[in-house]
C-alpha cells in the first residue's frame, strides 16, 4: 500500500487578508514617528523611575536599573535624545531638547544630510558652512 501526500500550499499574506507582511510584524499601537518614540520612551523610562522610588521592594543598584534603562533605550533607539542620572537609590531622565529641536530642523531641510553639527561648546570652532 503507498501512502498519497496531498500538497497543499502554504498559507500567504494574500489569502490571510492583510495587505502586507509588515502588518503582520507590527502591532497596530507601534509608534510611528519620532514623536510617538520619544513618548513611549519617556513611559517606560517613566516606569523605571516609579519602581526605584516605590517604598516596598524598591529597584535598587546602579547595574539593575541601568540594565532596565538599557533595554528600555535599545527597544526604542533613542537613547542619544535622553539625558540620565542613574545612582544606586535614584534614577531621573529628561529630554534634551536642544538636540531634539536640532534634529527636527536638519532634517526639515531640502538637503539630505545637514551642514554641520550641532555646536558641542562655544570653545569649539564652528564649521565653515555656519561660520562664514
Amino acid at each position: 500500500m503507498t501512502a498519497t501526500w496531498l500538497a497543499s500550499p502554504l498559507p500567504s499574506s494574500r489569502a490571510s487578508g492583510s495587505s502586507s507582511a509588515a502588518t503582520e510584524r507590527s502591532p497596530a499601537s507601534a509608534p510611528r514617528n519620532r514623536a510617538d518614540l520619544l513618548a513611549a520612551t519617556e513611559r517606560d523610562l517613566a516606569r523605571i523611575a516609579a519602581a526605584v522610588a516605590r517604598e516596598r521592594q524598591p529597584l535598587r543598584g546602579k547595574a539593575d536599573i541601568g540594565l532596565e534603562v538599557g533595554a528600555v533605550l535599545d527597544k526604542h533607539r533613542m537613547a542619544k535624545r535622553f539625558a540620565l542620572d542613574i545612582t544606586d537609590t535614584r534614577f531621573s531622565f529628561a529630554r534634551k531638547t536642544s538636540e531634539i529641536a536640532w534634529r527636527r530642523r536638519s532634517t526639515a531641510s531640502t538637503s539630505c544630510a545637514p551642514a554641520c553639527p550641532p555646536p558641542l561648546s562655544t570653545t569649539l570652532p564652528q564649521c565653515a558652512a555656519t561660520n562664514p
